[in-house]
């Protein structure tokens, strides 16, 4: 047998039994772990979800006064500053 794999399934042993004594100290069941695992998983995606839809409206609200005065605020610049006609890369002593 290959030694990194002899030392993996060692070290593997090791955590489990780490992990299992921990859990026997705690009188907790691998399904206890893994159903309130779930269901602190479910609990954060429902309550990041509710702020994501609250971001949104946010962001929605906030685009209708942000986007426009962007806008105008190109075409002021734009009308100050006109675009240079020299092509890209090129030069004027060309």
């Amino acid at each position: 047998m290959n030694k990194d794999i002899l030392k993996t399934i060692i070290k593997l042993i090791i955590v489990s039994f780490m992990v299992g004594w921990l859990l026997s100290f705690f009188d907790i069941t691998p399904v206890d772990f893994w159903t309130s695992l779930v269901a602190f998983l479910s609990g954060l995606f429902e309550t990041l979800a509710g702020f994501a839809g609250d971001a949104l409206i946010y962001v929605i609200i906030g685009g209708a006064i942000v986007v426009p005065l962007y806008v105008l605020s190109r075409i002021m610049k734009r009308r100050q500053h006109p675009p240079d006609k020299t092509p890209r890369g090129s030069t004027e002593s060309d």
